[in-house]
Order: C-alpha cells, then structure tokens, then sequence
C-alpha cells in the first residue's frame, strides 16, 4: 500500500492502520520496521494546519481528536477532529 499524499484519502483508505500493522507485524525485525516510519502525528498536525487550525494549536488539537476518537481507528479520530476544527473556523 502506498502512501497518496492526500490525508483524508489516506486515512479513510487504512493506510495509517496498514502502517501500524505492518510495524507490529515486523516488530522483531528493526531493519524492515524502521522502513515503515509511522508519520501519522505529523500529517495530522499538517492537514490539521490547512483546515485552519492555528500552528500553535495543531498539536493539541491533533491529540485532543486523538483521544477523542482512537478506540474507532484513525478513520473516527478524523471524524472528531472536524468539531474541532470548526471551533477555529468560526473565530
């Protein structure tokens, strides 16, 4: 599977839980798990950033939707995410 570069494509696709049972799949094997850097926090906090959400608040909304949603995969934490981001949409 591959990465689109298009994060709510690549989210709703499964590419991020591909990623993540790849790693645990590979966890014995440092050479093929360090391949299958795990970027999620990192594009969520960009694709968090074009939505409108401040670079400063980025992070701590990107964990807020995290906790928020995690237990339903990342497709739902993309789901919390948006109440959030309207918060700095209706500023």
């Amino acid at each position: 599977m591959t990465k689109t570069g298009d994060f709510e494509a690549d989210v709703r696709s499964r590419y991020y839980s591909w990623i993540q049972d790849q790693r645990w799949l590979n966890r014995k094997d440092p050479a093929v798990r360090d391949l299958l850097l795990d970027t999620w926090h990192d594009d969520f906090t960009a694709y968090l950033i074009l939505e409108g959400v401040p670079d400063q608040y980025a992070s701590r909304v990107a964990s807020c939707a995290y906790e928020q949603g995690h237990s339903g995969g990342y497709a739902e934490v993309l789901n919390s995410a948006e109440d959030l981001i309207e918060i700095f949409k209706t500023r």
